[in-house]
């Protein structure tokens, strides 16, 4: 992320999300665990931040998301 401009606080904070998912016990790997884990959060602004977090992940690794609608 620092090669594509991101600030460094950007970075801690997606790192932190990504952890805290995984930790949560969802499977980074599979979309649609990540789309049903997002979907419990309450608030609209949250999921569209964890939305964008996991959209940077499959970009790094490669692989397609259909985001969720919120």
């Amino acid at each position: 992320m620092r090669k594509d401009g991101y600030a460094e606080s950007t970075i801690r904070s997606t790192g932190k999300k990504l952890r805290m998912m995984v930790r949560d016990g969802v499977n980074l790997d599979d979309p649609e665990d990540v789309k049903e884990y997002i979907a419990t959060k309450k608030s609209n602004g949250y999921k569209e931040v964890l939305c964008d977090v996991y959209d940077r992940y499959v970009k790094y690794y490669g692989f397609n998301l259909e985001p969720p609608k919120i």
